[in-house]
């Protein structure tokens, strides 16, 4: 093939960027770098509030798995932390190997507490550090020192061993301390004692700031019995004057998850309000705007095979303008999530920094075809189908006709730069899945009595694109232009003979 195999990748430059593209989830820097989605905007708007609380009170941001709420919640972080409110970050998921949540949890808020007694010398005594260890020991949970030594340091491990060697398997003590997370005066023990400690913590500061901020991200990405129980936990033991939960979650997640716990029949709506005090959704963002945002993370700009393609003019099939409104709108017909989408362009990454020199990344076709390899099942299926030898066009009129009827519902053909009517983009696309061999097939469907006459033109069409992409690129007989995308990215950008 004339333009499809070469000798050098263009990456000699250009890093290939195999890894895992985490740039704006960084926590150094300014906050809200990146920030495509205008997340600041939001974090703004939210803060006021979180300022007015006095009283012990739950938060959720609620957007679909993959929606940025990471992102939002740990700049949100930052700009609460420059503004010199006392803030804790909790990533659920990390710790969902342990049995019960609390220990991580309470092992979070301590990390803070040493760290500000480190970076204020005299605000914490070690009196405060070596109350948390009495709570942990209060806690009901069975815990190894060596963790307490790891996570919170010998001031906190000092007051734990202090009420431990008060508790033996005989007196009644050792009973309450066996059994101390269903004693409810035990709770209000450890409430009355933690709400202290906040207190202590932020008594210099300005009133409205004088509480602790706890983020709780990744919920949603647990097993269904750790989520609830996190939930649980913050609900019973840390509902305190002072401490204010922010929980970064999926709910449709989470309430599958209660209902795997606690039965189908569960109300997990009136279930979740029992810890939650405000929902507040998360703005749904643009997927084209995203897909610019990708772009430029991605360094795409940077890669010298691009061919200006403004209005009707210019080659389509190697512009980065035409890609990136492929990708958008598809994504957004597919209703791929941020991470799927994410994903998506990671694929494609790969597929174009490994093109050799002189190949066209064949952006019309890839903007297009790659979403669906990320679609649900039934456009997978569709997909799949429409790379059956000797019918791959009729399939692919079928896989056409579905992805029609969904861009249909979000403005149809026109969201598609180069394209006012389905009927003249129907025949490139069919086009796409044209093998030479086939080519004969599809220029019989032309002739009189074959089909009825809108159909003998778009039949035309097809035949006339798919003679001409054989011709330009040579590609092989039975191969078709869609093969050639897949295959790139299948095997990391690479057509393997």
């Amino acid at each position: 093939m004339a333009d499809a195999n070469g000798a050098s990748a263009e990456g000699a430059s250009v890093p290939v960027l195999l890894h895992k593209n985490d740039i704006g989830y960084s926590m150094k820097g300014a906050p809200w770098a990146n920030d495509a989605l205008n997340r600041e905007s939001v974090a703004h708007h939210l803060t006021p509030f979180i300022a007015s609380i006095r009283q012990p009170f739950v938060v959720s941001v609620d957007a679909p798995y993959g929606g940025g709420k990471t992102y939002f919640l740990q700049n949100w972080k930052r700009d609460l932390d420059a503004a010199g409110y006392l803030t804790v970050y909790f990533n659920a998921w990390e710790t969902d190997y342990s049995q019960d949540p609390l220990l991580p949890f309470m092992a979070a808020v301590g990390r803070r507490f040493a760290q500000k007694k480190a970076a204020r010398p005299g605000s914490i005594d070690k009196k405060t550090l070596n109350t948390f260890g009495r709570l942990l020991a209060k806690s009901g949970i069975l815990v190894v020192r060596g963790l307490i030594r790891q996570h919170f340091g010998n001031d906190v491990l000092e007051g734990f061993d202090k009420l431990k060697e008060t508790a033996t398997e005989d007196d009644a003590m050792g009973r309450i301390f066996r059994q101390q997370a269903e004693n409810t005066a035990a709770v209000e023990t450890f409430r009355g004692e933690l709400e202290e400690t906040i207190r202590e913590l932020t008594r210099d500061l300005p009133g409205e700031r004088q509480k602790l901020i706890v983020f709780v991200d990744e919920l949603d990405r647990c097993r269904p019995d750790y989520a609830v129980r996190v939930l649980e936990r913050i609900k019973h033991f840390f509902a305190v004057r002072g401490m204010v939960v922010i929980l970064g979650i999926a709910e449709k997640q989470v309430a599958n998850a209660m209902s795997a716990v606690y039965g189908a029949k569960l109300d997990t709506d009136g279930y979740l309000r029992r810890f939650i005090d405000w929902r507040f959704q998360l703005p749904k963002p643009s997927h084209t705007q995203y897909a610019q945002f990708l772009a430029k993370r991605f360094r795409w700009h940077e890669l010298k095979r691009w061919k200006d393609c403004k209005g009707l003019h210019g080659d389509p099939y190697n512009s980065l303008d035409v890609l990136l409104n492929y990708l958008g709108v598809m994504s957004e017909a597919l209703e791929l999530s941020l991470r799927q989408q994410e994903q998506v362009f990671t694929e494609v990454n790969l597929y174009l920094r490994t093109l050799s020199a002189g190949q066209s990344p064949l952006s019309y076709v890839v903007g297009f075809l790659a979403p669906l390899r990320a679609g649900e099942k039934e456009v997978k299926d569709l997909l799949d189908a429409a790379f059956t030898p000797q019918t791959s066009e009729l399939r692919a009129k079928n896989l056409f006709e579905h992805l029609k009827s969904k861009l249909d519902e979000i403005g149809g053909v026109q969201r598609f730069r180069h394209w006012h009517e389905w009927d003249d983009f129907e025949g490139e696309f069919l086009a796409w899945f044209v093998t030479r061999s086939s080519l004969t097939t599809i220029r019989e469907r032309c002739l009189p009595g074959h089909t009825n006459e809108d159909e003998k033109d778009m039949w035309e069409r097809c035949h006339e694109h798919a003679k001409f992409f054989h011709k330009k690129w040579g590609i092989g007989d039975d191969v078709s232009l869609a093969q050639i995308v897949r295959e790139r990215l299948d095997n990391g950008g690479r057509l393997l003979s």
